[in-house]
């Protein structure tokens, strides 16, 4: 990993350099990136008409929710469980270069080396209500049923970590003096970390008899603790490809 962070950033380096040295119009352009349709960021690419450095910051997703559950109670009365708050976010940051080859006067190739870094992460907690019930025959000769809730809990929270070189080739139109739109995309290799925990507990019920003497007149409820899991699940890789997640469209605006 530190090897594809010193190759990129001596790459860099060099071809920045090398755009100073050429000083053949100072260019500077800031874009919207678009990656499918739940990945944006932005770009910022300084240099000349030739060389440019480039830094990409992207929101990969981001999200806060929590859904309410109905469920039977004791006697068979409703409440309100807050059952599934959960939490993710996720953001990326890339710096590399491009060179870019006129092929008319609006009309221009690209290619360059990214290096690509991003971080996931996501957080899960779920109540699952459970009724239990009871039938029985109380003093009277009547038949009752009582019932009561347990709520069963699960939580999950996941990171992952990537890093890596992505190889960058595409195509820019030039609109006008200002707007330009461009297609690209990276074909990557990457090394990625990631882990994974998730923790249950389950409950049960056991019936308690009230009595009066040697007749049974009602049952009390009582929670215990039936089964109870944590794992965690590490996987570590090297990925690499083309994949859609790669392809973007960038809309820039030239700044100077």
């Amino acid at each position: 990993m530190k090897k594809f962070i010193l190759l990129t950033v001596s790459l860099t380096l060099l071809f920045m350099n090398t755009s100073a040295q050429e000083n053949s119009g100072k260019v500077s352009e800031l874009g919207l990136v678009f990656t499918n349709l739940n990945s944006f960021g932005l770009r910022y690419k300084y240099g000349n008409k030739k060389t440019l450095f480039r830094i990409t910051s992207v929101v990969l997703n981001g999200a806060n929710t929590s859904k309410n559950i109905d469920a039977s109670s004791i006697n068979g009365a409703s409440t309100s469980i807050s059952g599934t708050p959960s939490s993710n976010i996720g953001f990326g940051l890339n710096i590399g270069f491009e060179i870019r080859k006129p092929i008319n006067e609006n009309l221009f190739l690209f290619y360059g080396i990214d290096l690509i870094n991003s971080f996931t992460q996501s957080n899960t907690n779920t109540v699952s209500p459970s009724t239990y019930s009871y039938n029985f025959t109380d003093t009277n000769n009547v038949q009752r049923t009582l019932s009561t809730l347990v709520n069963n809990t699960s939580s999950s929270t996941s990171i992952n970590l990537s890093s890596g070189l992505g190889f960058v080739v595409g195509m820019t139109y030039k609109v006008n003096t200002f707007f330009s739109i461009s297609a690209e995309l990276v074909p990557t290799i990457s090394y990625t970390y990631a882990s994974a925990n998730t923790a249950s507990t389950n409950y049960n019920v056991q019936w308690i008899p009230d009595k009066i003497g040697n007749k049974t007149y009602n049952y009390t409820p009582t929670t215990f603790t039936n089964t109870t899991s944590n794992q965690t699940a590490i996987t570590r890789g090297i990925n690499y490809g083309i994949a859609n997640t790669g392809a973007s469209i960038i809309l820039s605006f030239r700044i100077k």
